[in-house]
């Protein structure tokens, strides 16, 4: 098996592009698919040149709603693991929050609507020699096309990576919960906050991790009385987050739909 990378289009689109894109989430999407119509011209020009491929694999991103244009090729298309269908329950909701209440509903909404027959994916998910899913909700979806999958969850770390267990302790002492990400509301802050409230009132929760969300977060524990039980460490390099990891009990992921975390 050989693998090719082209120099010039890796870093044709870095620069000023790149960092607008990720201060706003509708550049960034309109950046994503600049990139992989660039891409997809790559590989026609490497077509034409006479250059052979076996196939194509669409990697990023996980969504499905961004499947890039690779499928366009032609070549046999392997797409994914693909995830998104995941769609929030009504009770977990953020009813609280209306600027992502209404983008949640937006989402639900398009999840819905994507997974009828008439919708483009259908017709994309159709020109796919084979398709991976990263979780069951996707792999339903797919199937209520009568597109058949295979499920490939995405979560993993290598074994190496991870240190040894600690012996369990038989000192007494209040339970310590870690949350490690992105602090956003669609990783549950809210709702993990909300339950620590009303917990055992020894239990500590330490956020490591920045995001739009984090003031309010640190307003939140404030108006819940917890400003001595939720501790936020910020961003923390990803070499020193076993270290963190050790001085708890029990890691924490609340996060209401996340294909990939």
């Amino acid at each position: 098996m050989r693998f090719e990378f082209v120099p010039r289009f890796e870093q044709s689109k870095t620069g000023w592009q790149h960092k607008l894109s990720n201060s706003f989430q509708l550049l960034y999407y309109a950046y994503y698919a600049a990139w992989m119509r660039e891409a997809q011209a790559v590989a026609l020009r490497l077509i034409a040149q006479g250059q052979r491929f076996d196939l194509t694999h669409q990697l990023t991103m996980i969504g499905f709603r961004e499947p890039g244009y690779l499928w366009d090729l032609p070549l046999p298309f392997v797409w994914g693991p693909v995830g998104g269908m995941e769609s929030i329950s009504r009770d977990l909701l953020p009813w609280g929050h209306p600027a992502e209440l209404l983008a949640e509903l937006g989402r639900n909404a398009g999840n819905l609507l994507m997974s009828m027959g008439f919708h483009v994916l259908y017709y994309r998910a159709a020109l796919s020699s084979v398709i991976l899913v990263s979780n069951r909700e996707t792999e339903h979806a797919f199937a209520e096309l009568g597109i058949s999958t295979t499920l490939m969850p995405t979560i993993g770390i290598e074994p190496a990576e991870i240190p040894p267990s600690r012996p369990p302790s038989s000192e007494r002492r209040p339970l310590r919960l870690v949350y490690v990400g992105k602090v956003i509301l669609l990783k549950g802050i809210d709702l993990a906050l909300e339950a620590l409230a009303r917990a055992d009132r020894d239990t500590t929760l330490t956020v490591v991790g920045q995001g739009p969300f984090l003031k309010r977060a640190v307003r939140m524990a404030k108006e819940l009385g917890l400003e001595k039980r939720v501790f936020f460490r910020g961003a923390v390099p990803r070499s020193a987050i076993w270290a963190v990891d050790a001085e708890h009990d029990a890691l924490i992921l609340p996060t209401l739909h996340d294909s990939g975390s």
